[in-house]
């Protein structure tokens, strides 16, 4: 500002060129977070380059680093509105208030919301789950640890609601540890929406059969799978430690075996202390103690392995359920739940004896390879059709529930499981595998809810 001979203060003069725009800066933020969601679920964000989130959000990589300093702090943005999204259509708040109140028409219907608007926004941005809990999750212990974080916030939230269901007798605890029961059951709940999700994933342009599937999960969740008659007569299963568990020898098949398996377990301990992207043929090859020859004898590069690493536990899983769907279960109460136990059993005994390789499938491999994310997808359609066959002959003399679906049900059953899993490798769960497997084997067969 000048002053004139008069002593009159006169306004400064405006500046040449394009005014300031009003909010440009977080106008830019935003075009490049959603750009960097694209980029990072299409390529992942190992391979995903500034220039190539650049060119999707149509600027030059100068003008990006006005904005964001780089791909790292992009990928922040990104996880924090997602978090943001799928904690508005969880609203967790209104979740503990709702059971707290003790209208259970109205706790029903809250359900439904929620299933509702989980889907609405996975339909909106089918990738979000691949972003936040995968490709989040393989960059650095930091972001892992706001993954546990909001897994646990979720898990917490969980635990109080059914804390007042259980006060109000809504639903029933059928082991020696009521407690510990409740907490469990927070974490397999929340799981019935997982098929739901995959049908957006896969199927999205039928939202009648997700509502359809919302219907059967909520009663299923209530009431279990069996017929009135059926699940009146379901016999409690045995206390904790009474049961045995499987015998070696009935583990599920494993087509890698000799050098490539031993190849392969040196290869999963060095990701799991190191990390995929800080491991080389080299680092495998010493732990193994062979040279690099050998190695290409076996695989054609650290790629390959994951491929073969993944396609050595697709057949694992599937080989449990083959076992049963050979010899299936006697069309009785009885003999159903004892297969369907056992099965849960040895499935997550599997898991619990190889922990770190299934956080390493489960948080990082899917980030690593985008097409292993379509992989799992395709397990889960294949571990789902086997479950169906196992049910086949109790729904061939009436021992399920008449308004249910088979298909419905295997995959609320797969539900289940995946949670399960999940707690897990989150390092959640307190419960053995037995204990686990006779929770979820009570929850599916008999629901949660007193007769």
């Amino acid at each position: 500002m000048s002053v004139t001979e008069s002593g009159v203060a006169e306004a400064p003069r405006p500046r040449r060129g394009r005014p300031p725009s009003v909010g440009l800066a977080e106008r830019r933020r935003e075009e490049l977070t959603d750009a960097a969601f694209t980029v990072f679920a299409e390529q992942g964000y190992e391979h995903a380059s500034v220039a190539d989130i650049a060119k999707r959000a149509g600027m030059g990589q100068g003008t990006l680093y006005r904005y964001v300093e780089g791909k790292r702090e992009l990928l922040d943005l990104v996880f924090d509105r997602c978090v943001d999204e799928l904690m508005t259509a969880i609203a967790p708040d209104r979740v503990v208030d709702v059971t707290a109140s003790g209208d259970l028409a109205a706790a029903e219907e809250m359900v439904e919301g929620v299933a509702g608007r989980l889907f609405g926004l996975v339909d909106s941005r089918p990738d979000i789950l691949k972003v936040v809990m995968v490709q989040s999750g393989t960059v650095d212990e930091e972001l892992r640890f706001r993954i546990q974080g909001l897994y646990q916030t979720f898990d917490s939230m969980m635990g109080r609601a059914l804390g007042h269901a259980r006060e109000l007798g809504w639903i029933v605890t059928r082991t020696e540890h009521p407690e510990t029961e409740t907490v469990h059951l927070g974490r397999l709940l929340p799981a019935l929406g997982v098929p739901g999700l995959v049908m957006a994933l896969t199927a999205g342009d039928d939202p009648e059969r997700r509502r359809d599937y919302v219907r059967a999960a909520v009663r299923m969740s209530a009431s279990g799978i069996l017929s009135g008659e059926a699940r009146a007569a379901l016999p409690p299963l045995a206390p904790s430690g009474e049961e045995a568990p499987a015998e070696p020898d009935a583990a599920a098949p494993v087509p890698v075996a000799g050098r490539s398996a031993e190849l392969l377990d040196a290869a999963i301990a060095e990701f799991v202390e190191k990390g995929y992207a800080a491991v080389g043929v080299r680092e495998i090859t010493e732990r193994a103690g062979v040279s690099h020859g050998t190695f290409y004898n076996y695989f054609d590069s650290k790629r390959h392995m994951l491929t073969v690493l993944v396609e050595r536990n697709r057949q694992a899983v599937l080989g449990r359920l083959d076992r049963v769907v050979a010899d299936p279960p006697a069309a009785t109460v009885e003999a159903l739940q004892a297969a369907v136990f056992d099965l849960n059993r040895d499935v997550l005994q599997d898991i619990a004896e190889r922990l770190d390789e299934f956080r390493f499938l489960a948080l990082e491999v899917p980030g690593v390879d985008v097409e292993a994310f379509d992989t799992y997808l395709v397990l889960y359609r294949e571990a789902a059709s086997r479950f169906e066959e196992i049910l086949g002959g109790a729904l061939a003399v009436g021992l399920l529930h008449e308004s249910l679906g088979i298909g419905d049900i295997a995959e609320v059953w797969l539900g289940y499981m995946l949670g399960t899993a999940a707690a897990m490798v989150s390092d959640v769960d307190v419960t053995s595998p037995a204990e686990s497997a006779r929770v979820v084997t009570n929850l599916l067969l008999g629901g949660a809810r007193t007769l």
